[in-house]
């Protein structure tokens, strides 16, 4: 690092509950991104590098179950060395040998339904808990990071020396040179950070701005979704093996195994119809009773109501993703993770988003770079939204396809007539494969080859 030490502040969310307004209660991520962010410059940077990670909660601890990791995040995986530690986590690792992937069923009736596809990956994912990649990370951070919980970021200012400043909820100030809010779907530095470009562009009035924070937050998706861990032996399924979606019209089913098959990640997924992009009225994620699920779900063939019958303390969470933003980073500040692109489940690459460490790696590595001096980090911000920008907003569109495809949507079968089903459903299970692709056909590595390749121009 050339020049002046660089303080970069990390502010992310574990596991939080709090007030968002009178109706709406909201809990967010597992903080993969920001613990991922942590461990890149931790792995690539020097001791002229800063780095002070915030988080909101009074410990680091997770939410969620179970997440998916495919090609190219097991790839950065690889590259930071966790890939042994993971890999003992998993049922088995991933390898370049195909691999049975997804089983589409059909399961919208009372009797026993049937597989009609199964597809066949060039190169196989794992599933893990997230609570195990949580705890990884964090086993990587190095003691000479300062690390303060029960932090909540109220908003922050720049100074003129081109610093910044975050005020906590507690009232307390902290300073850095680098701020990157990992900070969920509710993200107060991407509020902060757009309220700022507004006032750049020269919106004053209150009603411009609050419209910019409109525009770039949160919509509800019009699903729900039933979520459950269910212990191994409690369950006789095809989902202990193998990934299983089960598809009928506004609904439908997923289950697989993770914690090394010790336990079943399943999610059953309901469409109100007309609802997408309408306001969502209650708790965003509440616990539901098991006959709530029951009853959701009713329609469906007995093996679906056998897991169903098995999900004790579900919960349901409503399901919201981001617009398409314009921008992820601005001036000395960088938004990564759900703050930037929250997304469906349907492609099973949230988290990887994140992680790629695409967002955490991508970032890290950029502001780990031993020529970066302050004034070019607003530089390397730009590089960092351009290299993931345009793929990170592409893939929250293509998620929120292939979630319509699970359930009849966007394609020319509707479900309903069943004198040619199955050629039917075998056409959607080929289209629901193209959605996948991009897992392994889209190496990873190149995108860092073009961001450091930007810097170096940028460098000199």
């Amino acid at each position: 690092m050339v020049g002046s030490r660089i303080r970069v502040a990390v502010w992310y969310v574990t596991h939080r509950l709090c007030s968002w307004d009178h109706k709406v209660t909201r809990r967010s991520g597992a903080g993969i991104g920001g613990l991922a962010l942590a461990v890149v410059l931790a792995t690539y940077a020097d001791s002229s590098v800063e780095v002070a990670v915030y988080e909101g909660a009074p410990a680091i601890t997770t939410v969620g179950a179970g997440i998916s990791v495919w090609k190219r995040t097991w790839r950065i995986m690889q590259l930071l060395g966790l890939d042994a530690e993971l890999a003992k986590k998993a049922i088995e690792p991933p390898d370049d040998s195909p691999r049975p992937g997804l089983a589409f069923r059909r399961s919208d009736q009372l009797y026993a339904g049937y597989d009609f596809d199964q597809m066949i990956m060039p190169y196989g994912a794992i599933t893990l808990h997230r609570a195990d990649v949580v705890d990884i990370l964090k086993r990587k951070i190095p003691n000479r990071y300062s690390v303060s919980t029960s932090k909540r970021v109220k908003a922050y200012t720049r100074e003129l020396d081109g610093s910044i400043t975050l005020h906590f909820t507690d009232g307390s100030l902290a300073n850095c040179d680098v701020l990157v809010g990992a900070d969920g779907i509710h993200s107060r530095i991407r509020q902060s950070m757009f309220r700022r470009i507004a006032e750049h562009d020269g919106m004053s009035d209150i009603a411009e701005l609050d419209s910019i924070q409109s525009k770039t937050g949160p919509v509800w998706t019009g699903t729900l979704a039933y979520r459950s861990l269910i212990p191994k032996e409690t369950l006789e399924s095809s989902a202990l093996t193998a990934c299983v979606v089960l598809i009928p019209c506004v609904q439908h089913f997923i289950a697989y195994p993770v914690s090394q098959g010790r336990l079943i990640n399943a999610v059953g997924f309901y469409t109100v119809p007309r609802a997408e992009g309408t306001p969502f009225d209650g708790t965003w994620v509440t616990d539901v009773s098991r006959q709530e699920v029951m009853d959701r779900f009713g329609a469906f063939e007995p093996e679906v109501q056998a897991i169903a019958k098995c999900m004790e303390c579900p919960s349901r969470w409503a399901i919201h993703s981001m617009a398409s933003l314009p921008h992820y980073a601005y001036e000395r500040v960088a938004i990564i993770g759900d703050a930037a692109h929250a997304m469906t489940t349907h492609l099973g690459a949230g988290a990887g988003q994140a992680m790629e460490v695409s967002d955490a790696y991508v970032l890290g590595r950029l502001l780990a770079h031993p020529s970066l001096t302050l004034d070019k980090i607003p530089d390397a911000l730009r590089i960092y939204e351009e290299i993931r920008l345009p793929f990170a907003n592409t893939v929250v569109k293509e998620s929120e396809i292939t979630g319509l495809l699970y359930e009849f949507n966007g394609t020319m079968y509707d479900g309903l007539d069943r004198s040619k089903e199955r050629e039917e459903l075998h056409t959607l299970a080929k289209q629901i494969e193209k959605q996948w692709e991009w897992h392994w056909t889209k190496e990873f590595d190149k995108d860092w080859e073009r961001a450091e390749t930007l810097l170096s121009d940028v460098l000199g």
